[in-house]
């Protein structure tokens, strides 16, 4: 009998199939990494962006000489040279300007996701200034979550945050 050098045409039809179904696979995982990877890095560049307009409030909260608030929608503070910024929350986003002599010198804003609310809270008897935001846990019931929360005091500066640490 004479022996066959190579392989019959059903074991390269079975090879085939179980090698593109391997590939299937590898390639579907590497889909998701991929995936996975973006929205990872997206919700850094989101939370660098929230952080750093909290720190923004903050610091504008504590550089200001007066603050006014006259709906849970805007927060203004005015500064010792007569210029003045204003937060306003709009559909899904705070709006950051700031003015002097009535002219829009810089506006800034951050966009919130879908389900998170932004608001506004000042504490004339203790000079607090609050930026509240919430997530909705739930569409149907309303209900909601805190998620961040900055508490400024108007006029506090460095020397004496060190002052109060101090004296505690």
């Amino acid at each position: 009998m004479k022996r066959r050098r190579g392989f019959t045409l059903v074991e390269m039809i079975v090879v085939l199939a179980i090698g593109s179904t391997v590939l299937t696979l590898a390639i579907g995982m590497v889909d998701q990494s991929m995936l996975i990877s973006s929205a990872t890095k997206s919700g850094c560049q989101r939370q660098l962006a929230t952080n750093r307009f909290l720190e923004q409030f903050r610091s504008d909260i504590h550089q200001g000489t007066k603050v006014d608030s006259d709906s849970p929608d805007s927060l203004t503070v005015f500064s010792s040279d007569d210029s003045k910024i204003v937060y306003r929350t709009e559909h899904n986003r705070i709006l950051r300007e700031q003015f002097k002599a009535s002219q829009s010198l810089r506006r800034e804003e951050l966009f919130l996701d879908d389900r998170e609310l932004a608001g506004f809270e000042f504490q004339a008897a203790n000079s607090l200034a609050v930026l509240q935001i919430s997530s909705r846990t739930d569409f149907v019931s309303q209900t909601l979550r805190v998620d961040r929360r900055v508490e400024a005091m108007v006029g506090l500066t460095p020397t004496s945050i060190s002052i109060s640490e101090k004296s505690q």
